[in-house]
């Protein structure tokens, strides 16, 4: 088989790269859409393909590719239906008038192929260009889908071995697999023929191994269907190729702008032009001979026809577009540019009649703004797509800080100085315009004045002058204090407090040792008054609680207090809560004991004392020797100097010199009688083990040896 000069692509819609176009030229595919049939197909049985002349299958074939009729739509589907739009593949309305072919690209025995065959009306010319196209679509009752269905442009016919692929490389095929059943697919592409070629076949050419395939998983159903990747085939087309001229279209990144824009324009035409003539009225660079042109900027208003002429061999095309370029408003604003703190200006942006965006967020033309310090607004001004920016600075004057000082309280009759302050020129209530007046109100009244600054920005103040009748000056708090004691003084009356030791506040703290008098001064504004007052300081005594002392543990002591001076009667409060002169006390451990005398005047006097605890095992002896012999003198080995009372716990063990225990009390006042397992010990030396914990908590273990001897 020749080697054929092949232009093509691989897809399910084969897309040219070639620089000519596929127009309506003759068909050289006789019956294209199989409409001229000589009978009414009836038996799917039969290769029913043939009846649409001059269609068949490939001499050789063993297979029955199918011809769709109307005239068949009275079958019942699987049962010899062979209608169209309903048949055993599916429902599908034609591409082009009533009727189509169908065959299998893929069936359930392997690698068994369907093809469909007609010689060209006329062979293709050598070097000749040529559009091929058909319509496919998959039947909705087919089991299977499959990629690969293409059409073969040959020198001849071709023939099948049965039901085997025909072993040829077909110049167009779908790459991918072809799943739609509701819309028709076109596959098509462009052939540079080689001279010759007057057949064209449409089928699978590859086999199973090299066929993609999907299933849709049908179990039920026309058995040829769904066990089949089954399609129908219409509109089928070869013809001649022509190269027109090229049709002029652009594209602009926008038609309506503001002077001092720019403007991209993209060349979009097609039929391959090979020039490019461009005419920009109005802006710059005013005309372009490339394909896209760098950024047209316009400075003036107006309405620009925009040109295009395309060319290329075939002819030329000629494409324009209207142009809008726009003055922008001249956007300014105007109001109070200059604001005390906490005032309003109003701002009106200008043209009239505009949209307007403030800064503030505002889109009306005026605005209050109320700034809390300086601030630049400004105000976009947009007139259809066009705008400006407009600047104000408000600037914010701080308030003054108005005073007025004086003497706020006077006497009746006297003249209060007010004077105020904080500005540069003042207002008072009276009138007067000074910072200083002099005001002599027969009652209470306040006087409010306003402070101006260099700015005209303004302060209220106000001062109350109180007028009071007099003054009477009087002392509070104890006048009686007990020796080294200390008393507080509290003088009212008015505002302003002077002593005679020269303190200035209304309440003064003295210590004393003898009886001392104080006087104050108190005034009022211009009014004033004083007095005296003495405070009496009480002779001191002294308590006596007594000399430490010391005590055994568990004992007792009685202590008595001795007060020497002071005025009875006398009262007692001792550190244990109790209230009399002498108290008894056992502590079981030191203990510090303190006593507080009041005589009858509320003076106090205080003393203590320490009674420490002699603690029980300074008195424990254990003898080193005992003679049990009956003379009743150290016949029993005993612990001396130990009680019940001063102990927790208490274990004596006697151990023999071979360890074992021979015998054991927890009865401090029990003793051994040199006896074991009721026989009396020989002389020698045993050893004893004495535990005690004592009533303070604390521990000993004594070890040690006793001799007993007869």
């Amino acid at each position: 088989m020749k080697t054929k000069r092949v232009k093509f692509l691989y897809s399910v819609i084969i897309l040219f790269s070639y620089p000519f176009v596929c127009l309506f030229s003759q068909n050289l595919v006789p019956n294209p859409s199989f409409e001229t049939v000589t009978s009414c197909p009836t038996n799917t049985s039969d290769a029913c393909i043939n009846l649409a002349t001059p269609w068949d299958k490939p001499s050789g074939s063993s297979t029955t590719p199918d011809l769709f009729d109307p005239c068949n739509s009275g079958g019942v589907p699987c049962t010899d239906s062979l209608g169209a739009p309903v048949n055993f593949a599916g429902i599908a309305n034609p591409f082009h008038g009533n009727r189509y072919a169908g065959i299998m690209t893929y069936y359930a025995t392997p690698n068994l192929r369907e093809y469909i065959q007609a010689q060209l009306t006329s062979s293709l010319a050598a070097g000749a260009d040529y559009c091929v196209s058909m319509r496919v679509i998959r039947g909705s009752r087919s089991g299977w889908a499959t990629n690969n269905l293409g059409m073969y442009l040959s020198i001849g016919a071709v023939s099948q071995p049965s039901a085997a692929p025909i072993t040829v490389t077909p110049q167009f095929k779908s790459t991918a697999i072809i799943k739609d059943s509701a819309n028709w697919t076109i596959i098509s592409g462009n052939y540079t023929a080689t001279g010759g070629e007057n057949y064209i076949t449409i089928g699978n050419f590859n086999d199973d191994n090299s066929t993609q395939k999907y299933n849709y998983g049908f179990s039920s159903g026309c058995v040829i269907a769904y066990q089949s990747a089954y399609y129908f085939i219409d509109s089928v087309f070869v013809g001649t190729c022509s190269a027109p001229p090229p049709t002029a279209t652009f594209t602009a990144s926008s038609s309506n702008i503001c002077t001092g824009d720019c403007i991209t324009f993209t060349d979009m035409s097609t039929n391959g032009p090979t020039s490019w003539n461009w005419n920009f009225p109005g802006g710059t660079p005013s005309s372009y001979s490339g394909e896209n042109p760098p950024s047209v900027c316009f400075t003036g208003p107006g309405s620009y026809n925009i040109s295009l002429i395309v060319s290329n061999a075939y002819g030329s095309g000629t494409a324009a577009a209207l142009i809008q370029v726009n003055s922008p408003p001249a956007a300014s604003i105007s109001g109070n540019s200059t604001v005390c703190a906490g005032e309003t200006s109003y701002l009106t942006a200008s043209p009239t009649g505009l949209s307007y965006l403030w800064n503030t967020g505002a889109t009306i033309q005026t605005i209050s703004v109320s700034p809390d310090s300086s601030f630049t607004y400004s105000a976009i001004v947009t007139s259809g797509n066009c705008s400006d920016t407009a600047y104000f600075p408000v600037t914010v004057n701080p308030l003054p800080v108005a005073f007025v000082s004086g003497n706020p309280i006077i006497c009746t009759g006297d003249t209060a100085i007010l004077t105020a302050g904080g500005g540069v020129s003042y207002l008072w209530d009276t009138g007067e315009t000074g910072s200083v007046i002099s005001v002599f109100p027969g009652a209470t009244y306040s006087y409010p004045v306003t402070v101006t600054d260099a700015n005209g920005c303004t302060d209220t103040a106000s001062v109350t002058v109180t007028v009071i009748s007099e003054v009477i000056a009087s002392v509070s708090g104890s006048t009686t204090v007990c020796q080294g004691q200390s008393t507080i003084l509290t003088a009212s009356g008015g505002s302003g407090y002077l002593w005679n030791d020269n303190s200035t506040t209304a309440s003064i703290t003295v210590s004393l040792v003898t009886t001392t008098s104080f006087s104050v001064t108190v005034t009022a504004g211009t009014c004033s008054d004083s007095t005296t007052v003495t405070v009496t300081v009480l002779p001191s005594f002294q308590t006596e609680a007594g000399s430490d002392i010391s005590i055994n543990y568990g004992d007792s002591a009685v202590l008595n207090v001795t007060t020497a001076g002071g005025t009875a009667p006398f009262s007692y409060i001792w550190s244990t809560g109790e209230t009399i002169e002498s108290v008894s006390v056992s502590p079981e451990s030191d203990r510090k004991y303190s006593i507080t005398v009041s005589d009858a005047t509320g003076c106090t006097a205080s003393d203590s004392l320490l009674v420490t605890v002699i603690p029980c095992k300074m008195n424990l002896f254990i003898p080193t020797a005992f003679s049990p012999n009956g003379d009743n003198n150290n016949d029993v080995l005993m612990v001396r100097g130990v009680t019940d009372e001063c102990v927790q716990y208490f274990k004596l063990s006697i151990y023999n010199r071979w360890g074992q225990k021979i015998w054991e009390t927890q009865d401090p006042a029990a003793g051994w009688d040199g006896t074991w397992k009721g026989k009396m010990m020989d002389t020698g030396v045993f050893v004893y083990c004495l535990w005690i914990k004592w009533n303070d908590w604390k521990e000993d273990v004594i070890k040690g040896n006793i001799t007993l001897v007869k």
